[in-house]
């Protein structure tokens, strides 16, 4: 999060809406908009469950199947991706093979039987790192209101 500055969106302390989505589109640069099926909304899976509560209380057809059988959500015609440790009030628009994630070759496994307890603990140590391929293909959101 902290690699994404060109494009930054502020939501200014609002919710998670398509209004939020749709500044995030047009804050991105025109060469990265080519395919818009190939990018995706990264929220907080918390954000991710108040959108999605959104689009179903619409009373229309989509807020019936919203409740009824299990669906992406889209915001300006872009996929809406819960991700496990985005926080809150922070939220990326990109490509996801624009997301790099690294792993060193020195991968050590040490593992210990504890007898008493009936188990393994077994200790993965390894050097990890992730980095944003295209930065200026990267539009980050700020003071997102937590549900």
């Amino acid at each position: 999060m902290k690699r994404a500055t060109s494009h930054v969106v502020d939501s200014t302390a609002a919710k998670v809406s398509r209004t939020l989505f749709k500044n995030g589109l047009l804050a991105m640069p025109n060469p990265y908009k080519r395919s818009l099926a190939a990018l995706k909304h990264f929220v907080s899976v918390n954000q991710g469950i108040e959108y999605a509560d959104t689009l179903a209380s619409r009373e229309t057809a989509l807020g019936d199947a919203k409740h009824q059988t299990p669906m992406p959500n889209y915001g300006a015609g872009v996929i809406v991706e819960g991700a496990a440790l985005m926080p809150d009030a922070l939220g990326l628009l990109t490509l996801p093979k624009n997301l790099i994630f690294g792993i060193q070759r020195d991968i050590s496994f040490e593992a210990e039987k504890l007898i008493s307890e009936r188990s393994y603990k077994i200790v993965v140590t390894a050097r990890v790192d992730a980095q944003i391929e295209e930065e200026d293909a990267v539009v980050k959101y700020t003071n997102i209101v937590a549900p």
